[in-house]
């Protein structure tokens, strides 16, 4: 799975915002629920949900975004390696 920063990073790339608040928000879950936590706020109906009870629409883009970077870093072992270098620039 990205970590934080990557997911930012590419919010930032393709936002020009790094959307820290929805990312850290999507992936609060994770302290409780560990590895589980993408049972929560990982599907896009319940992103358009939490967009809907935080007013803010950011909350879809970022959290689409979200979904899919988790997605492909954790399906392609190539990915990973893209993120762990791109963890080590920052």
């Amino acid at each position: 799975m990205p970590s934080r920063n990557i997911h930012n990073l590419f919010a930032k790339a393709i936002f020009g915002e790094s959307m820290d608040d929805v990312n850290k928000f999507i992936d609060a879950p994770s302290k409780t629920l560990g590895p589980n936590h993408r049972k929560l706020y990982h599907t896009p109906i319940q992103v358009m949900a939490v967009a809907v009870l935080k007013k803010d629409p950011r909350y879809v883009t970022g959290g689409m975004l979200h979904i899919a970077a988790d997605k492909m870093f954790s399906k392609n072992k190539n990915t990973r390696k893209i993120a762990k270098l791109l963890e080590a620039m920052r």
